[in-house]
């Protein structure tokens, strides 16, 4: 989940706490409700690479949450000297096995087994951001405010209600992968579309939440050679028409792999959707993942440029523009070239 739905829960846990509670220990749920992603810093001093690589990986895993409640904890007993510190111990690993436990739920998933399996986990079952899950606790802030003296009661009221729309959507997942699989007549595995990621399983079928709806999902069935993306309602029992995505293994695709970016990618990736163009003498190879797709765009996407001998001119995550990246290798190619001259 994204930080804030992070910070909120780690707020619920608050709620429960009883009046007269030391403040190091809220301050501890709090911040160990977010420290695992901590990894985020990765980003500024080993770039994209090493925040692909490493991203919800040793910080998130399950072995390490007692060490992130230890130094949480002495760093709060710096503060307040007279802080119960086996009390904000206990509470602060409470707060950042939340944090574990609600990325366990969503469709992002972790290595939350870390040491001890690199393998991601993901339930597929809440959305990056559940603006439901941020109503309940609102809600039981709201009614706090007005019944002070009632809120721990108001807030296991609010952990049954997250505990039940989890439940939920259990539920409504199972339905929704029923009716893609009747849609489909899928028996069980529709063979190799593409190479998944070492960490995950090699999915037949995968259905992923939205984001304001639990009526609506996601589907994505792995056929022979391509993917089958569209949307089940189940109000209605209604699955849509799929839009089919092809993924060609051709010797651009291949030659794609050269690129670091791409390749951490490419093992991160589930469901991949890998296109080409051919843009004034290069390719341009984007690789996303459809989990996320909407209205053809992926928020997660890693791109190589490669000339026409296929060597890797550019490379990074994200949806680029591609005028504005023949602009930039022009820029190179002229630097490159001025050197050459120089020499």
């Amino acid at each position: 989940m994204e930080n804030i739905s992070h910070a909120v829960i780690g707020s619920a846990i608050v709620g429960l706490l009883p009046p007269g509670t030391h403040p190091a220990v809220a301050w501890g749920i709090v911040v160990g409700a977010e420290i695992p992603d901590i990894d985020i810093v990765i980003r500024f001093w080993r770039g994209q690479l090493g925040y692909l690589r490493n991203h919800r990986g040793p910080t998130h895993g399950l072995a390490v949450m007692p060490v992130w409640a230890a130094a949480i904890t002495l760093v709060l007993g710096l503060f307040w000297r007279n802080a119960p510190l086996a009390q904000v111990f206990v509470w602060t690993l409470l707060g950042v096995l939340s944090h574990l436990l609600f990325d366990f739920t969503n469709d992002y998933g972790t290595q939350g087994l870390w040491p001890f399996s690199r393998r991601w986990i993901a339930m597929d079952l809440v959305p990056l951001s559940d603006v439901y899950l941020l109503a309940i606790i609102g809600v039981g802030w709201l009614l706090s405010a007005f019944m002070p003296a009632h809120r721990q009661l108001i807030f296991v009221g609010v952990w049954l209600v997250l505990a039940a729309e989890v439940g939920l959507r259990f539920v409504l997942r199972r339905r929704a992968a029923r009716l893609v699989q009747e849609r489909f007549n899928l028996p069980g595995d529709e063979g190799e579309a593409a190479p998944s990621g070492p960490g995950w399983r090699n999915e037949g079928l995968g259905i992923h939440p939205t984001l304001f709806s639990l009526n609506a999902w996601r589907y994505v069935v792995r056929a022979p050679g391509e993917y089958l993306v569209g949307m089940v309602w189940l109000r209605d029992g209604r699955v849509s028409e799929p839009h089919r995505a092809r993924n060609n293994w051709d010797k651009v695709v291949q030659a794609s792999l050269q690129s670091e970016i791409v390749t951490a990618f490419a093992g991160w990736v589930r469901q991949p959707r890998v296109t080409v163009e051919r843009k004034a003498e290069k390719y341009l190879v984007r690789w996303s993942e459809m989990r996320y797709e909407g209205g053809g765009f992926s928020p997660f996407t890693a791109y190589a440029w490669l000339d026409e001998s296929l060597k890797v001119l550019d490379e990074g995550l994200g949806k680029q523009r591609p005028e504005g990246m023949d602009r930039e290798m022009l820029r190179r190619r002229l630097h490159q070239e001025m050197g050459r001259r120089e020499r």
